[in-house]
């Protein structure tokens, strides 16, 4: 399972540290700390290693934050003061929840694929009596000509 350690930070602003780390199905973590945000340093904010919590968000595929459906609060897509243990268990509580949607999904349209089978059989079994019946009207009706025929009419 991916945790904290996985996330790869880089300085582009001076002061300023930011990572990202790809989380369930089409989830993006961000993780930022430095002057200004939402974070605690334990030394000289030189280098990311001397932050212990950071500003995190978690954002889908589309670029749209989404934090509010991982966490039990629901009340902020920026989450502020995360340490590295609570962002690694929001990593593995993001993969965990992406993994149970697919599942759902999966199920929805294993149903939805039954339930056609379903009714592509009951069509099927009605189709054949339909053309079981058909077939029996001909025969009566020819059957019915050839006795009409013999009689003289």
């Amino acid at each position: 399972m991916k945790t904290f350690d996985d996330i790869n930070f880089r300085s582009r602003i001076p002061g300023i540290w930011e990572g990202t780390i790809a989380v369930g199905d089409g989830y993006r973590l961000n993780a930022v700390a430095g002057r200004g945000m939402y974070c605690s340093a334990d030394g000289e904010q030189n280098d990311v290693n001397d932050f212990s919590c950071f500003e995190v968000s978690i954002i889908d595929n589309r670029g749209q934050y989404v934090t509010k459906q991982f966490v039990d609060d629901g009340k902020e897509d920026i989450l502020g003061y995360q340490s590295k243990q609570q962002i690694t268990k929001l990593i593995q509580k993001v993969d965990l929840i992406a993994s149970a949607k697919k599942v759902q999904q999966l199920a929805s349209i294993d149903r939805k694929l039954s339930a056609i089978g379903f009714n592509l059989k009951l069509f099927i079994w009605i189709f054949s009596v339909a053309v079981v019946s058909f077939i029996l009207a001909i025969i009566g009706l020819m059957s019915a000509i050839n006795s009409a025929l013999e009689a003289g009419y």
